[in-house]
């Protein structure tokens, strides 16, 4: 398969379909009342979606990145800090306003958040299978476990960033061992599992 079907499954199973998605998903599937997802959708959306991709969308115009992508460690570190900041907000907004499963579904998605970029410090992990694996895993808990498909989403991925020389395969592995073994441990703990 040539380079050009990878860069067209980087996007496909980017940020710009995974993010709205997971707010959709998290938003529709996690108990909240109406009065809650009226309250936490503009927000939300706002945070966790259109600044994140903004930040995607300008950072190569502004001459922070080579591509929308982030390829360079160096040019992840302010986009860590705007997520982190996004982050923190929604966390707050979703404690006063939400479900104690969203809110502990956020707590979760914080940790792994902090988590990447400590390790990004030392190697540069994949955020697109990061992404992946916790939107395969999460996505299929909040449906009971009923969309089995949505793992194939992880081995496309860390095939695309390889033919596309993004990433060696330890920082393709890492990222879906480090999820994966995260988010069961935490819903286990939390008594989801």
């Amino acid at each position: 398969m040539s380079p050009k079907v990878a860069e067209r499954v980087s996007i496909l199973l980017g940020p710009q379909i995974w993010l709205p998605l997971l707010l959709i998903i998290f938003i529709s599937r996690t108990g909240l009342t109406a009065q809650q997802i009226k309250i936490l959708l503009p927000p939300l959306l706002l945070f966790q979606v259109i600044i994140p991709l903004a930040y995607l969308h300008s950072a190569r115009r502004m001459g922070w990145a080579i591509s929308w992508d982030l390829p360079r460690r160096k040019e992840r570190l302010r986009f860590f800090i705007l997520l982190f900041f996004a982050n923190s907000i929604s966390l707050v907004l979703v404690y006063l306003f939400g479900s104690k499963l969203l809110f502990d579904l956020s707590v979760l998605l914080f940790l792994l958040m902090s988590l990447t970029v400590i390790a990004t410090y030392f190697s540069k992990l994949s955020l697109h299978v990061s992404l992946n694996t916790f939107g395969a895993l999460l996505a299929n808990f909040l449906f009971g476990w009923s969309i089995p498909f949505l793992y194939l989403a992880i081995p496309i991925i860390v095939w695309a960033r390889l033919i596309l020389n993004k990433h060696t395969i330890s920082q393709l592995l890492i990222p879906v061992f480090i999820n994966s073994t995260l988010i069961m441990l935490f819903l286990y703990y939390f008594g989801y599992m």
